[in-house]
């Protein structure tokens, strides 16, 4: 047997943010998110104009813990699913004790809109140790979603300030989920009859 496999990738959701909020929503203590034009800070989204931000016009309030949600997300014909977006982060990341990073972002999903479970660690942003350059910028984050295949899902992200010191914040932009399902297969038989 000889098979021939194309292994196919759909996208299920996509969001740029150039339409609107679009079934987006957020809150939370001390929520700024905004969705436009950064002006603080970053000074163009990833692609085109908008993305959603902590704050667009100033640094993130300090005891923050808001959050910004996608509207569903079917990936329930899926038999492998992943999520990908950009984010320019910029927070308070400097913490010499064993309680890890100052203000910090992650992302979480929820299949029922109450239970959210974690998708990655905690990410700060730029190093604030004025020995260690900075780098920054846009960067690609691809998360699997695998294990929540099967059903409907909402995206979060999560963010979190202490009480002092504030940055740029975080920002998001080009939101991705794609995935493929086992009908995406093709199959030839040789005539040899190996696979």
């Amino acid at each position: 047997w000889h098979c021939t496999c194309k292994i196919l990738f759909f996208s299920i959701f996509f969001d740029d943010f150039e339409n609107g909020p679009s079934g987006w929503t957020h809150g939370g203590l001390q929520d700024e998110w905004e969705l436009g034009m950064p002006s603080f800070g970053l000074t163009q989204a990833y692609s085109s104009d908008n993305c959603w931000g902590t704050d667009l016009d100033n640094g993130y309030e300090n005891n923050a813990d808001c959050w910004l949600k996608s509207p569903p997300i079917d990936i329930s014909f899926y038999s492998s699913a992943y999520l990908s977006f950009w984010i320019w982060n910029w927070v308070e990341d400097i913490n010499y004790g064993p309680g890890g990073i100052f203000d910090k972002i992650w992302i979480d999903v929820t299949q029922d809109g109450t239970k959210f479970y974690p998708l990655c660690r905690q990410m700060g942003g730029v190093n604030d140790d004025p020995e260690i350059p900075d780098i920054g910028g846009w960067n690609n984050i691809i998360l699997d979603l695998t294990k929540y295949v099967g059903n409907t899902i909402q995206i979060r992200f999560r963010f979190e300030s202490d009480e002092k010191v504030v940055q740029y914040g975080s920002f998001i932009d080009d939101v991705h989920v794609y995935g493929r399902y086992s009908k995406g297969l093709s199959a030839s038989v040789s005539e040899n009859g190996s696979l």
